[in-house]
C-alpha cells in the first residue's frame, strides 16, 4: 500500500475512536441527568416504563409515584407461629 493510504486509515481510526469516546461521555452525562438509561441505571421491566418516560416529555407537570410495600422483618414468622406481639416493629 502507498503511504497516504496508511496515513488515511490510521487517521480514520483515530477520528472514529475520538467520536465514540465523545458519544460515550455524552450518553453518561445524559444518564446522570435522568434522560436515558445507559450503563449504571437499568430500565425497569415492561413497556410501561417507556410510556411513562414519554409522558414526562409530553406532560412534565404530572408526576407518577411508585409505592413499594415493605414487609416488616419477622412478620411472616410471627403470623406462622400465631403470636401477635405488637411491641416488635
Amino acid at each position: 500500500m502507498e503511504l497516504w493510504r496508511i496515513v488515511l486509515i490510521l487517521s480514520g481510526i483515530v477520528v472514529l475512536s475520538g467520536f465514540f469516546y465523545c458519544l460515550h461521555f455524552l450518553l453518561l452525562r445524559w444518564e446522570s441527568k435522568g434522560y436515558i438509561y445507559y450503563l449504571k441505571n437499568k430500565a425497569g421491566s415492561g413497556g410501561t416504563t417507556c410510556l411513562m418516560e414519554l409522558q414526562k416529555i409530553v406532560e412534565p407537570q404530572v408526576v407518577h409515584v411508585y409505592e413499594f410495600k415493605t414487609e416488616q422483618p419477622g412478620k411472616a414468622d410471627r403470623e406462622r407461629d400465631g403470636t401477635t406481639d405488637t411491641a416488635v416493629p
